[in-house]
């Protein structure tokens, strides 16, 4: 099955595919060190029906555009995820830096 939408990072949200009103994005990451566990953010978005259907039991978001998505962390809490995400980019910084220059 091919992924149901596309993430904008200039815009920074989801993009649902207009047939369906779905998409989704997954980030894994694998944090340095012998005993890292990988980690993970899943981002789902949500079609008013099945908003409707989920209950107050699920963590809805809204988008800037209005629309609903869910937000999950796997092996973390959304506070390790982006530090461990701030890690992963301060280390390759100085990659990236020296072949702009270049």
């Amino acid at each position: 099955m091919e992924p149901q939408g596309s993430y904008n990072s200039n815009q920074m949200h989801l993009q649902p595919v207009p047939e369906s009103r779905a998409g989704y994005e997954v980030l894994v990451l694998l944090p340095p060190g012998t005993n890292a566990r990988p980690m993970a953010r899943i981002r789902a978005t949500v079609p008013q029906w099945l908003a409707e259907q989920l209950g107050s039991n699920s963590h809805l978001l809204k988008s800037n555009g209005g629309g609903l998505y869910i937000e999950q962390y796997w092996n973390c809490s959304a506070e390790g995820f982006f530090s461990a995400l701030a890690g992963i980019a301060n280390r390759w910084q100085h990659f990236f830096d020296d072949h702009r220059q270049n």
